[in-house]
């Protein structure tokens, strides 16, 4: 494209991954005498076996599907209906079922009523003091259920627990948090958790009242969630209650494999009932002090727009845990001046080590410049940033309008201006999770919208503002947040919009906490949004950005289609099929009539002191961030790599 105001730069050459997370599903059982062999022919009239003692677990590996269903543990022969049912299925169709298996027999096994302490918690080092920390985001919403962002999660996750986890040293696996056990009904509907004994932080008893109000709490369909608002799709509202002051049960609409990891999200924290029914809601996101916690650290300070601190909680019910004595966690935007201070040994890491708006070539070049005493931790395309156009008010009213930004952004002139190449053009769904495998960046840039060059899509875009009564374009306002890469990011962006189709956006720069309520309210014409994926799962933008009443859709832009195919593959157990649904739903959105527009997909990078041990990078930067699990050992040595 010529006549462009930026030159585009060098791309960088890519920076090597620092960490890398292996898959290992683990599976134990004592090997059996001789195994049991139930015919093809004869598999309607043999009693199923199925894992029923929750001490012993068979395991989907020890199920063979080939021309016979080979069991080679058993611990128990009992019918059961749902399993007989998918065994059944097997003769029929075997790559259907041995997915079914692993989803309804293994996934959700309950997790030994043993307590067991993790290895690592003997090898952790208590103290240190009080640990200086750096973030580049100030507080926007303290309320876990409501807000949407790294302005929410950073400052409050360490506050609360929520039912289940993942594991911060295995983020594959999901663990009891507040759960010390669960198990699934035979039909696959009916989730029922035991909860540990625990306290909040004023000293109540945590119950299981408390568990079933927070549930409950996230999935009203009256009031605006975050990123929380996924889970009504596996759950009515009201669809979970107390047995007795430590169990209780989740009742789901339909059986899915993808409930339980979403209810394992950071969002997803645990409440007290009395103290959320005796503060407003303007009291809970304004600040710490409008709601408590069972989490292992307890805010103690909070001054706006300067720091945060915490210090460790000393009835937590998790024994040796947390390591750290307290944190403090300072403000510092610019990221001249955290570089400055990680050298000076000022600052120990960032409060969130996979940070998003910090650039991965600095963050490398700070762990050169160090000799590895400042470790980079990098997560390739993880970050979403989008345009949220507002729908309900013209120019954006029109679809026609819609479609036009939609095809006239150059996506792949953002991530070499704004990104210096650390991204890649931004799609639907994170470009890693195989849902247009086949489809190379060639067939891509084929596509209306992603065309190389941008030629073709920029006539459309025009010919599509002529139709809409645009023909030069027009003036409108976009809110954006205040951090500098974003502040690049969308001045790159408006530009060339400015130049290419003639429409000339008015950038609004918001701290992080009005940015949002500007989207929230549809203030402007336009607003941008940073979305980091919580699960690598297609489902997880569907729902922050494509569900209703949510902080990435406001103004619930809808479309008949996409709603029911949302529903539908949230309960779809067969992953072909699955994929199918999402395709359709890929295929609709890349009209671009709807209020969202997805823009680049970038790297997710921060830094740590190599004292701060065991620290797993996790699948993305929304996970794992209650820091119960990390310690500091001032004796480590720098040229170790070692985990943890």
């Amino acid at each position: 494209m010529s006549g462009r105001w930026l030159v585009k730069l060098k791309w960088l050459a890519p920076i090597p991954l620092f960490f890398f997370l292996a898959v290992t599903v683990a599976c134990g059982g004592a090997a059996p005498q001789k195994p049991i062999i139930i015919e093809k022919e004869v598999i309607k009239e043999v009693p199923v076996v199925k894992h029923v003692i929750v001490e012993k677990i068979v395991p989907v590996d020890k199920v063979v599907v080939v021309d016979k269903v080979v069991v080679k543990e058993v611990i128990k022969e009992v019918p059961v209906e749902v399993v007989k049912e998918v065994l059944v299925e097997v003769i029929k169709e075997k790559v259907v079922v041995k997915q079914v298996i692993k989803e309804v027999v293994v996934a959700p096994t309950a997790v030994p009523f043993k307590i067991t302490v993790p290895d690592w918690v003997k090898r952790g080092k208590s103290g240190g003091g009080v640990l200086p920390w750096m973030v580049p985001y100030q507080p926007s919403d303290w309320d876990m259920h409501v807000g949407g962002g790294f302005g929410t999660l950073l400052p409050s996750s360490p506050r609360f627990n929520q039912l289940v986890e993942y594991n911060p040293v295995n983020p594959e696996e999901v663990i009891g948090d507040l759960a010390r056990s669960w198990e699934v009904s035979d039909d696959g509907l009916t989730y029922t958790f035991v909860i540990h004994d625990a306290k909040w932080h004023d000293g109540s008893t945590v119950t299981a009242e408390d568990m079933a109000f927070s549930v409950n709490r996230i999935l009203d369909p009256t009031a605006q969630r975050g990123r929380t608002k996924f889970l009504q799709e596996f759950v009515e509202p009201g669809g979970a209650s107390a047995v007795d002051d430590k169990t209780l049960t989740v009742r789901l609409k339909a059986m899915s494999p993808l409930f339980i990891k979403n209810l394992a999200s950071d969002y997803m924290k645990m409440y007290s009932k009395a103290w959320v029914e005796s503060h407003t809601q303007d009291e809970m996101s304004s600040g710490p002090q409008g709601l408590i916690g069972s989490g292992p650290f307890i805010v103690t300070r909070f001054e706006p727009g300067t720091v945060y601190s915490y210090e460790r909680n000393p009835n937590y019910f998790k024994p040796g845990r947390p390591f750290m004595d307290g944190v403090d966690v300072f403000y510092i935007r610019e990221p001249a001046r955290y570089v400055t201070a990680a050298k000076a040994g000022q600052i120990v890491g960032n409060w969130s080590p996979t940070g998003g708006s910090i650039p991965p070539q600095d963050m490398a070049q700070l762990e050169k410049d160090t000799g590895g005493k400042i470790r980079a931790t990098i997560i390739p395309d993880v970050v979403a940033y989008w345009i949220i156009l507002n729908w309900t008010k013209p120019p954006f009213d029109d679809p026609k309008v819609r479609r036009a930004v939609y095809l006239a952004v150059d996506r792949q002139f953002a991530v070499d201006q704004a990104r210096e190449g650390f991204g890649t053009p931004g799609t639907f769904f994170p470009p890693k999770l195989g849902i247009l495998k086949g489809v190379s960046a060639e067939d891509l840039a084929q596509q209306p919208g992603y065309r190389n060059p941008k030629g073709p899509d920029i006539v459309e875009a025009k010919q599509l503002l002529l139709e809409a009564g645009y023909p030069n374009g027009f003036k409108a306002t976009m809110s954006i947040s205040n951090t500098p890469f974003i502040i690049k990011l969308w001045q790159v962006v408006s530009e060339q919009m400015r130049e290419d189709v003639g429409i000339d956006f008015t950038l609004r720069s918001l701290d992080s906490a009005a940015a949002n309520q500007a989207l929230r309210k549809g203030t402007n014409h336009a607003g941008t949004t940073g979305m980091g994926i919580i699960l690598p799962d297609a489902a997880d933008v569907l729902g922050q950005v494509f569900l209703t009443k949510t902080l990435r859709n406001a103004l619930s832009w809808t479309d008949p289609k996409v709603a029911q195919l949302i529903s539908d593959q949230s309960r779809e157990l067969n992953t072909v099929n699955r994929f199918g649904m999402l395709r359709e739903i890929q295929g609709i959105l890349r009209k671009g009539e709807s209020h969202a527009v997805p823009v680049i997909w970038t790297t997710s990078s921060g830094f740590l002191d190599h004292r701060v041990r065991n620290y797993v990078l996790p699948k993305t930067q929304q996970l794992v961030h209650k820091w119960e699990h990390v310690w500091w050992d001032p004796d480590h040595d720098p040229k170790d790599y070692s985990s943890p």
